[in-house]
C-alpha cells in the first residue's frame, strides 16, 4: 500500500467494472473477490466501493443489489487465498488430518466461483427496479437523491507497478511450494529424520521477503 500497488490493482479492478456496466451485478462480485484473493486482504475492498456505487447509479441499478453482492464475495476471497492471515490460521488445523493448502483450495475456490454466481442471480432480482420503484421515485422528485461525486483520479507513485509485480511473485511462490511439497525445503521431523516444511511458515517466510523487497 505505501509503495502504491493497492493503487495499482484498484485502479484495474476500476476500468473492469466500468468495461461491463450492464453486467454490475456479476461483474463486481468477482472483481471484488479475485482482488480479495490476489491482495490477502478485504481492506482493498473499501477503495472500490465509491466506483461500484458510481457505476450503479450512472447505469439505474439497485445499488444494495450491488454492495450486498460485492461485499459477501469479497468475505469469500480470503477463504480462497494463500496469502490471508485466514490461511495461515487455518493451515495447521487441518494439516494434523493430512490436508494442506491445495485441498484447501479445491474445496474454497470452486465452492466460492458457484456461491457467488447464485448470489449474484438472486439479488439481481431482489427488489423492484428504480423505474418501478414509489418509494425511490418519490426520493427522486422531492430532490432527496443526489449523484454520487466522482471517484477521484488515482496518481500512481513510480513503484507501484514493480510493487504489485514482487507482492504477486511472492503468491504464485507459495502457490507453487503448496502444489509440490517435493520442491519444499526439509526440516527435522518429530519422530526423527526430515519431513517437507509446512506451508504456514513459508507463507510467512515469503511475504516477509516480498515486503523487504517492496521496501528495499
Amino acid at each position: 500500500q505505501a509503495a502504491g500497488g493497492v493503487d495499482y490493482m484498484v485502479s484495474i479492478a476500476s476500468r473492469a467494472l466500468r468495461a461491463r456496466p450492464k453486467a454490475l451485478n456479476f461483474v463486481a462480485p468477482y472483481v471484488s473477490y479475485l482482488l480479495t484473493i490476489l491482495t490477502g486482504t478485504s481492506n482493498t475492498f473499501f477503495s472500490i466501493i465509491p466506483v461500484i456505487n458510481e457505476v450503479a447509479y450512472a447505469n439505474k441499478i439497485r445499488p444494495e443489489r450491488v454492495l450486498a453482492g460485492s461485499t459477501v464475495a469479497n468475505a469469500l476471497g480470503i477463504t480462497s487465498s494463500p496469502v490471508a492471515a485466514a490461511m495461515a490460521t487455518m493451515l495447521p488445523l487441518v494439516e494434523i488430518y493430512g490436508y494442506d493448502l491445495v485441498d484447501v483450495l479445491l474445496i474454497t475456490i470452486p465452492a466460492s466461483l458457484i456461491g457467488i454466481l447464485a448470489m449474484s442471480i438472486v439479488m439481481s432480482r431482489h427488489g423492484k427496479e428504480l423505474d418501478d420503484d414509489p418509494e425511490y421515485q418519490r426520493r427522486l422528485a422531492a430532490g432527496e437523491v443526489h449523484p454520487p461525486a466522482p471517484s477521484a483520479e488515482i496518481t500512481l507513485l513510480p513503484y507501484a507497478k514493480r510493487s504489485v509485480a514482487i507482492f504477486l511473485t511472492g503468491v504464485l511462490a507459495i502457490c507453487v511450494f503448496g502444489f509440490f511439497e517435493g520442491i519444499r525445503p526439509t526440516v527435522a521431523a518429530e519422530g526423527g529424520g526430515v519431513e517437507p516444511m509446512s506451508v504456514t511458515p513459508l507463507i510467512q517466510m515469503i511475504m516477509l521477503t516480498a515486503a523487504a523487497l517492496i521496501l528495499v
